[in-house]
């Protein structure tokens, strides 16, 4: 993934779009009467996403029709799935945080396990970044005690250190 700078920043730039959407402010702004679709279509942003998103369905079904392709992980068709998050956010900016808030999980979850299938500690541990970044979005927006989000990230250092000493752990078993 490293070699490829447009997988990369692709990467880091839907992850980025996605955590910033899983703040509930973001989506009641976006829910305003000033976002309504009337007002929307004229948008230049909008029509740049419907331009970049037609592009990307194209290229997507080129390849499912050659055959070529399988939809190895999330991310690769995640900006379908956030066009469904974004149409029921606009209408419901709650479920549209709760929705958002699952996929960035997920997301994060697929990662880990697709790093521990091929036993890559990368993988793993953007898995866990994806995980961490939400969990340090889900601190600044909840009302928790300091203590309890100290605890949280304390748990967040474990989880990291687990993983890679799990991973190390199982390489040296492989070894052997």
């Amino acid at each position: 993934m490293i070699q490829n700078g447009y997988l990369v920043f692709g990467f880091v730039g839907t992850v980025i779009s996605l955590l910033m959407l899983t703040f509930k402010s973001n989506w009641e702004h976006l829910a305003k009467e000033n976002y309504q679709f009337s007002n929307l279509i004229v948008a230049p942003e909008f029509i740049a996403v419907v331009i970049l998103f037609a592009l990307a369905s194209m290229f997507l079904y080129r390849q499912l029709r050659s055959g070529h392709f399988v939809v190895r992980n999330l991310i690769d068709i995640i900006y379908i799935l956030f066009l469904i998050i974004f149409i029921v956010g606009t209408q419901s900016p709650s479920l549209g945080v709760v929705l958002n808030n699952l996929l960035v999980f997920v997301l994060g979850v697929l990662l880990l396990r697709e790093g521990s299938k091929k036993n890559h500690l990368g993988v793993i541990n953007t898995g866990m970044l994806v995980i961490a970044l939400l969990v340090v979005c889900r601190s600044f927006d909840t009302d928790l005690t300091f203590v309890v989000k100290g605890t949280l990230f304390v748990l967040v250092g474990i989880g990291f250190f687990a993983a890679n000493w799990l991973m190390i752990k199982k390489r040296k078993e492989d070894e052997a």
